[in-house]
Parts: structure tokens; C-alpha cells; sequence
């Protein structure tokens, strides 16, 4: 039980991680994605 906690928070680090690594990239995946919307909307 203890050691299944400890790997559950190690993961939720590293995806901290990743999330700051990726940040930017989601940023501009966000502004691709609300584009999208925006022209799908006016359609």
C-alpha cells in the first residue's frame, strides 16, 4: 500500500514535468483547437 502511494506520487511528478516541458506546445495546440471552433461555429 505505502510503495503504491510512493509510484503514484513519483508519476504525478514526472507529469509536472511534462506538463512544463509541453507547455508551449499546448498552448499553441489551444489556439489551433479554438480557431477550429471558431470557424466551425460560423459555418
Amino acid at each position: 500500500m505505502e510503495n503504491e502511494r510512493h509510484d503514484t506520487e513519483r508519476s504525478l511528478r514526472v507529469m509536472e514535468t511534462v506538463t512544463v516541458e509541453n507547455d508551449e506546445r499546448r498552448e499553441i495546440v489551444a489556439d489551433c483547437s479554438k480557431t477550429l471552433k471558431v470557424e466551425n461555429v460560423e459555418r
